[in-house]
Order: structure tokens, then C-alpha cells, then sequence
């Protein structure tokens, strides 16, 4: 019988595939880099849906969301490792444009 850790992470390691050690160890990693500020690439379906996420300063950052998002028109989501915006989805031209709220 393994002993009880009182960490919740490492309970669930000794219990999980190998390659489970190397996901957690990649997401630590991960948050090295963004503590430095490098950019960052994310992936998404070939279907992705053209987005514009608009910032308070004037400016905006250009991306692809998920498909997905297409059905949450007027809604408060947040987009990984960027923070939340409120969707504004346009049908007819098949693009997002998302309003940065918060981190």
C-alpha cells in the first residue's frame, strides 16, 4: 500500500501512466517561458475561425479560434494563456471579433 501524500499532484502521478511525469514536467517548463516573455505557439483545428481580439489600448492581436467559439456569440470566455474577452461572432463572414476584459 503506496503512503497518502498530502500533495494532490504527486498522489495522482503514482497512480497515472509514466508519461505523465513528462506532461507535468513540460507544463513547469511552460511556465518558465511565459515568465519570459517569449511568444508562444498554439495550436487548433484546420477549421479554425479567423479572430481579432481587441485590446483597451487601441491595438489587437490577430489569431484562429476554435470552431467552437462560433456558438457563443455575446459571451465572456477565456482563451488560454491570454485571458477573458467577450465574443462578438459575425456569421456572415465567418470571423470573431473578441474584446479583451480581463487577465
Amino acid at each position: 500500500v503506496e503512503r497518502f501524500s498530502s500533495r494532490l499532484e504527486d498522489a495522482a502521478i503514482r497512480r497515472a501512466d509514466p508519461r505523465l511525469l513528462e506532461i507535468i514536467k513540460l507544463e513547469r517548463e511552460f511556465a518558465q517561458i511565459l515568465k519570459q516573455g517569449i511568444p508562444i505557439v498554439h495550436w487548433t483545428t484546420p477549421e479554425g475561425v479567423p479572430t481579432v481580439v481587441r485590446r483597451p489600448d487601441g491595438g489587437e492581436d490577430p489569431g484562429i479560434s476554435e470552431p467552437l467559439a462560433m456558438e457563443h456569440d455575446d459571451a465572456f470566455v477565456q482563451f488560454e494563456r491570454y485571458g477573458f474577452v467577450r465574443l462578438e461572432v459575425n456569421l456572415a463572414d465567418d470571423n470573431i471579433e473578441a474584446f479583451f476584459a480581463y487577465r
